[in-house]
């Protein structure tokens, strides 16, 4: 089992769960529908939802607020052999 360390220097939007996802690079990921917050602890992730005009870029360190309808999708960037590390709140 993988034990996850977070850094004090992250914020994460308030919740109940959180779910950890590891992307190899170029892998997407269907993650649901809004609402839900998404944290990249490692690497860069594009971020799509359904029926929005903007398309969304993150990477460690950065957090992105899910709060408009519509259903996610997440891709690792592929700017390395490393997985990619998410952790999605709700």
């Amino acid at each position: 089992m993988t034990h996850l360390t977070l850094s004090p220097n992250l914020v994460f939007c308030p919740d109940a769960s959180l779910k950890q996802i590891w992307l190899r690079p170029r892998q997407a990921a269907t993650l649901g529908t809004a609402p839900m917050c998404i944290t990249v602890l490692s690497g860069r992730v594009w971020i799509t939802r359904s029926g929005g005009l903007d398309d969304t870029f993150i990477q460690e360190g950065e957090v992105f607020d899910a709060s408009q309808p519509g259903l996610l999708v997440v891709q690792a960037l592929p700017e390395g052999e490393a997985e990619t590390l998410i952790i999605v709140s709700r």
